[in-house]
């Protein structure tokens, strides 16, 4: 499940390049921390205000606020007497003023300033070819322009051109399905076309129909400031090649392939997408938003994506190597890993599992599982799969096929980072991916994914919001995830919580130098795979964490190929025992590990009383389970407590070491992070 394979990406040196923007977007955003504090949407002090402004979008990275995107002309959308006034009527055009040429059905503008117009004009186009330092500003008031075979608006050379919308007017632009001229990459293809800097402005409304390829395509810097703009395209929809910055706009993008994207891949401080306060709503066949660096959303978006049809028209089988990660998906001697147990516990040509012998216990000499008669189980076909390339390669060693289509939410090749506002993503593919980092500080989520909910192939940080996995394959997922606050609940037919580096992990599974650590919040888990998954260690400091994992004795609610530490908060993991894997006993916080006799049902409830009779724990799964893992801060030294399933007695027990147990494990194939079992009572 490693996606690092774009579509339509380029090998050699621009290859070379995508983790270095990984290091360049990192130090750009420590710039950025003013971008992300908590504010109104109509708050005088919104971090998307105008301060100092400039034209320049690529000094954003010299840098340290977004409010450089905007310039002071670019945000009030106002302008000046018009140079020359255009009107339309059917195939006639009547111009008041100077400075524009007309040739047929043709304008052309060959200087700075104001032009405004309105009006239908049938198979005709306006064309700016102004200088170099010219600033052009074309005010629409209704008008109504189709090309068949061309761009309805081209831009071929200005400063900076402003495509300013009059307050309640409706302005339609449409193409043809075949332009007469479309050589290279140069040539126009798109309804609305810029070589040069544009800005959409102003309160009316646009509607681009692109026929023939995209419907806005910007090859500098594009900003859209306040406009309500529809956009139906057979290609992407908008794209601002250097970047876009989007700041209190309505967007509505229906595309055959991308949304709103930026795929600048020769210069590392562009190729960057910025949304502020605005309300976007994507279909798009492939991504819907992309971004080849960073992609930030600040304030008070509203965004809802549905990407390649959606979740339900993910095909992939999703047969992940043993052990989970990004390793290729695979089946094992014809059968699929949902009718298998993980950790390397195969079944025999009958169906039967190898007898589990535990693990040795003595000293330090904590081995991990020992299976198949002290032996590592064979790997396909008796040779370990190919290794993938990793996180940390240079990326010219990765190929490139240009039939690959992505069909993810949000995505970008560098940094994603999310500060405030509701998106509600419904993806083929991974909701929210990042090659490079993901932060997410605020916000409402609602994600419904095909492969993983929030994937990035570096960090994941949460510290706040609320974020609900309604379905995914791997709910989070990258090398190394932290988080300190906010509210997760995540719906997972595998492994909810992932941490990997694309390592494979093969029967026994490889440590790997990544990490888990929740230090606050609170996070709900419901897994069929395991519950909570990482390729190295795992730390609960703080926080409310409840695992509802597997019933199928093939995955365990925590799974760690490393220390599993519980050094405070509060814990609840249900899950069946026959994989178990229990927290390590170097950890400082008291835990408790129940196992029963037999599955409980559904919504049946554990309660744990102290000596005094008041309830230390009580907790109920959405799911049958016959183990309970739980640690908090209650279970205190030589205590003994009660354990209770739907207010019937079935044990006591007191705590003696940080590992307590009651019941019996049938563990077959789990163990405990890097310690021992607790002994049998």
């Amino acid at each position: 499940k490693y996606d690092i394979i774009k579509e339509k990406r380029q090998t050699g040196d621009i290859m070379n390049k995508k983790f270095n923007l990984v290091v360049c977007s990192a130090l750009a955003f420590s710039m950025f921390s003013t971008g992300c504090t908590e504010k109104k949407k109509n708050d005088a002090s919104s971090s998307c205000e105008s301060v100092e402004s400039t034209d320049n979008m690529s000094d954003l990275n010299d840098s340290a606020d977004y409010d450089s995107l905007f310039s002071e002309r670019d945000l009030s959308g106002d302008f000046d007497e018009p140079d020359a006034e255009i009107f339309f009527n059917g195939d006639k055009i009547t111009v008041e003023g100077d400075k524009v040429e007309v040739d047929k059905t043709t304008i052309k503008i060959n200087q700075g300033g104001v032009y405004r117009f309105s009006g239908k004009l049938e198979n005709g186009k306006i064309v700016v070819d102004s200088g170099k330092n010219d600033k052009v500003q074309l005010v629409f008031d209704g008008v109504d322009l189709t090309c068949s075979d061309s761009s309805p608006l081209c831009i071929l050379s200005a400063d900076k051109t402003f495509l300013t919308l009059v307050e309640n007017s409706v302005n339609t632009l449409t193409d043809g399905e075949n332009y007469s001229s479309s050589d290279d990459e140069n040539s126009p293809d798109s309804v609305i076309f810029s070589k040069d800097d544009l800005t959409v402005n102003g309160t009316g409304s646009l509607v681009v129909n692109g026929n023939f390829n995209e419907g806005l395509t910007c090859k500098n810097d594009l900003v859209i400031v306040k406009s309500d703009i529809t956009v139906n395209s057979v290609g992407n929809g908008i794209k601002g090649v250097d970047s876009i910055a989007v700041k209190d706009a309505k967007l509505n993008i229906t595309s055959n392939s991308d949304g709103l994207k930026s795929d600048n891949t020769d210069d590392l401080s562009k190729g960057f997408v910025y949304l502020c306060d605005s309300v976007i709503k994507i279909c798009a066949d492939e991504d819907g938003i992309q971004a080849e660096t960073d992609l930030t959303c600040n304030g008070d978006n509203d965004i809802q994506i549905t990407s390649g049809g959606g979740f339900t028209l993910n095909t992939d089988s999703h047969n992940d190597d043993f052990g989970g990660g990004f390793g290729e998906r695979r089946d094992f001697g014809g059968q699929n890993e949902r009718d298998m147990p993980k950790g390397g516990a195969i079944p025999d040509s009958e169906g039967r599992i190898a007898e589990y012998k535990p693990p040795v216990l003595d000293g330090e000499n904590r081995e991990n599982p020992q299976r198949f008669n002290g032996e590592a189980p064979p790997d396909f076909n008796g040779e370990m799969p190919p290794e993938p390339p990793d996180f940390h390669d240079d990326f010219s060693e990765i190929s490139s096929d240009e039939d690959t289509v992505s069909s993810k939410g949000i995505k970008s090749a560098g940094i994603i980072k999310i500060c405030g506002g509701n998106f509600k993503i419904d993806s083929c593919d991974d909701a929210i991916h990042a090659d490079g980092s993901i932060e997410i500080s605020d916000g409402s989520f609602s994600l419904s994914s095909g492969d993983d909910a929030i994937h990035s192939g570096d960090s994941l940080d949460i510290s706040g919001g609320q974020i609900d996995v309604v379905t995914s394959y791997e709910g989070l997922e990258a090398a190394f995830i932290n988080i300190s606050g906010g509210d997760i609940n995540v719906n997972a037919s595998d492994d909810g919580i992932n941490a990997s580096d694309g390592t494979p992990q093969g029967g026994m599974g490889t440590k790997s130098d990544v990490d888990i650590t929740v230090s606050g919040g609170t996070l709900n888990v419901t897994a069929d795979g395991d519950g909570i998954d990482s390729n190295g260690t795992m730390h609960i400091l703080a926080g409310d964490v409840n695992v509802y994992g597997p019933t199928n004795d093939g995955n365990s609610a925590i799974d760690g190929n490393s220390d599993i530490l519980i050094d405070g908060g509060n814990l609840a993991a249900f899950s069946s025992s026959g994989m178990l894997e229990i927290p390590s006993d170097t950890s400082k916080q008291n835990f408790v590990v129940i196992c029963l006799d037999e599955y409980a049902d559904s919504d049946s409830e554990i309660t744990i009383i102290d000596e005094n009779g008041e309830s230390v724990f009580s907790g109920k799964s959405p799911k049958k389970f016959d183990s309970v893992i739980v640690s908090n801060s209650d279970l205190q030294m030589n205590s003994t407590y009660t354990v209770k399933l739907n207010d019937v007695e079935i044990d006591s027990f007191t705590v003696e070491s940080t590992a307590s147990n009651v019941g019996n494990m049938r563990n077959f194939g789990g163990g405990q992070g890097k310690g021992g079992m607790p002994p049998k009572r």
